[in-house]
């Protein structure tokens, strides 16, 4: 075997070890096949072909190849990240006016924020090498951790039993508003009093 095929197999093992259990977790969580992976999947098969067609450029085949597959696996990554990112940002809309102190006593607030910041930072970190598959590979680690955190049924339920934070911000605004009233109401009668009683006794005279 020279190394054009031995290259070959490597791009072969990749599709079936790492691009394929990528698609699986893409077409279950967003029900749709991103355009840009398939083209990169069909333009490495197209050169593998030319390949094993006898093409007078074997070597740039197999090279071309390889870099669609590398390319496959990263815009994967890509994609799933989006679709985690996006997750996350829907949790935290839906959730916004939960008092998360009050969820697993701060813990669960805590280890999100550290999750999530964890995961942006992987995430700039794989952008500033971009070629690097190991980069996009921990990024998207990162972010399927915190999707994962959020999906855990205890921390589901805690968050939907946390007390709400705007519930709790009007009914503190009421007692003050309450307080505010009556006082008014105290000093004004001890101020106009007199005047009042008048005014009551001239119009049922």
């Amino acid at each position: 075997m020279d190394k054009n095929e031995e290259e070959i197999v490597k791009i072969f093992a990749k599709y079936r070890e790492v691009l394929k259990p990528l698609i699986a977790e893409i077409e279950a969580l967003n029900q749709r096949f991103p355009v840009g992976v398939l083209n990169e999947i069909r333009s490495c098969f197209d050169h593998i072909a030319r390949y094993y067609a006898g093409s007078s450029d074997a070597d740039e085949n197999v090279r071309r190849a390889s870099g669609h597959i590398s390319r496959a696996i990263f815009d994967s990554y890509k994609f799933l990240i989006v679709v985690f990112h996006d997750q996350i940002e829907n949790f935290l809309a839906r959730n916004r006016n939960k008092d998360w102190s009050t969820v697993d006593g701060g813990r669960f607030n805590s280890k999100l924020h550290s999750l999530w910041g964890f995961a942006k930072n992987q995430y700039v970190e794989a952008k500033r090498q971009p070629d690097s598959e190991q980069n996009w590979l921990k990024a998207y680690h990162a972010y399927r951790e915190v999707s994962c955190f959020l999906e855990e049924p205890k921390n589901v339920l805690s968050v939907d039993e946390g007390k709400n934070r705007e519930t709790w911000m009007n009914k503190l605004f009421w007692v003050f508003a309450g307080a505010l009233i009556g006082c008014g109401l105290s000093l004004g009668v001890a101020a106009w009093g007199d005047h009042v009683i008048l005014f009551f006794q001239r119009c049922l005279w």
